[in-house]
């Protein structure tokens, strides 16, 4: 899905949700859940006084546990601050695609992950990932997949203003996508899940 995307599908997307393609998109998270920290890594954003002419916030709300007072505390948090939109729709396999390459930079701070599919579709979307350091990537870092590293959720502010000036390069991000494509697509899978089915 995000190989057969067109520009067209992708701005049909960021205008839907009113996302600002001027700046550069940083999603946070991937989901409702409190695990994603979401407010301490908007906290970090602020403190870090990351120029809001610069950066557009999304908040993927698709599922999750629906806390409306935790949205709140969110938006009260951004509101002035940065432009920003939630994307609060069930939504397709397509506008997943649309939303990984809509996305320039996302922030993976939950306290624990197990590489879910969500990252493997940031990386093979070319885009860039600050992440924990406590998270337990190691295969791909040992496959050569290059991200940025925190040791905790109140460097993230840092983090992103370092990645806005540093422009990472295409290479790094073009090898990431190879190297998610080798490890984790059908065409590379397929086989080992074969032989475990029989």
């Amino acid at each position: 899905q995000i190989d057969l995307l067109s520009e067209d599908d992708i701005s049909r997307f960021a205008r839907q949700y009113e996302i600002n393609q001027g700046k550069q998109v940083v999603a946070i998270g991937y989901n409702r859940g409190k695990a994603h920290q979401h407010l301490l890594a908007i906290d970090s954003i602020i403190n870090a006084n990351v120029d809001p002419n610069l950066i557009h916030l999304v908040i993927p709300w698709t599922y999750g546990p629906n806390d409306e007072q935790y949205k709140d505390e969110i938006c009260r948090l951004i509101d002035g601050k940065y432009t920003y939109s939630f994307i609060d729709n069930k939504l397709t396999d397509k506008e997943i695609a649309s939303l990984r390459k809509v996305t320039d930079i996302m922030i993976q701070v939950q306290t624990t992950d197990v590489m879910s599919s969500s990252m493997l579709e940031t990386l093979y979307a070319k885009n860039i990932i600050i992440t924990g350091s406590w998270l337990p990537y190691n295969d791909i870092y040992d496959a050569g997949v290059v991200m940025n590293k925190v040791d905790e959720v109140a460097e993230v502010g840092k983090m992103l203003t370092d990645v806005l000036e540093e422009h990472v390069s295409e290479d790094i991000l073009e090898k990431n996508k190879q190297v998610i494509g080798k490890l984790y697509s059908w065409e590379s899978c397929i086989s080992a899940w074969i032989e475990m089915y029989k």
